[in-house]
């Protein structure tokens, strides 16, 4: 008899415990309840319990709420960057990295040609105005492929600056300065700054060719 006692004690206290989990879910104070767990030293058992309804009342909340679509107000909230960036395959990203990884080391070649010129340059050696067009030529050339690794990195970085914003709700100018010491702002201003300068140096070198024709 005590045992039955017992045992609908920890079911009424289970029950009264989820009801809880539920309010705290759908009223925005998960932080709240899971402190008032946290504060009361809540074994592991009963907070992987808690988990478990959480799980459950967002899977009941997303079924709820397909159901009622057509009945909802329509929101003006922003796409997330997970719905604006096209999913890839895996056998699309090998493709990409393969590109992005030859034509970086298209780039790299130009950058090798354009520092040979400038040690010449720095040595005082004579510096022949046909390698000279050759290097503004071979970077017109590859400039068109050289534009789309940057786009192609831009296109990170701002996604990077996207999910800042709906991982974390902060300001786009916060996001934007928080995004600037990941990887991705790096590999796309390295890109640009070398373009914009190996675009300056194919100018001069026209201009370069057409003094000592």
């Amino acid at each position: 008899m005590e045992a039955t006692k017992e045992t609908v004690k920890k079911t009424l206290t289970a029950t009264s415990l989820k009801n809880d989990a539920r309010k705290a879910y759908y009223s925005n104070k998960v932080d709240k309840f899971l402190a008032k767990m946290l504060e009361k030293e809540s074994d592991v058992n009963e907070l992987s319990k808690i988990k478990d309804w959480f799980q459950e009342f967002q899977e009941e909340e997303a079924k709820t709420l397909g159901e009622f679509k057509d009945y909802l107000p329509k929101t003006d909230k922003a796409p997330t960057s997970e719905e604006l960036f096209d999913k890839i395959t895996p056998e699309i990203q090998a493709k990409t990295d393969i590109w992005v990884e030859e034509t970086e080391r298209t780039l790299k070649m130009c950058v090798e040609v354009a520092r040979k010129q400038r040690d010449k340059i720095q040595k005082g050696d004579y510096i022949d105005s046909k390698e000279i067009l050759n290097l503004g030529l071979s970077f017109f050339l590859d400039e068109l492929w050289f534009n789309d690794l940057m786009s192609y990195r831009e296109v990170l970085y701002k996604k990077k600056i996207i999910e800042l914003i709906d991982g974390y709700n902060i300001s786009r100018r916060e996001a934007q300065d928080r995004a600037e010491i990941t990887s991705e702002y790096f590999e796309y201003i390295k890109i640009k700054r070398k373009l914009d300068t190996l675009g300056e140096i194919a100018i001069y070198a026209k201009k370069y060719q057409e003094t000592f024709k």
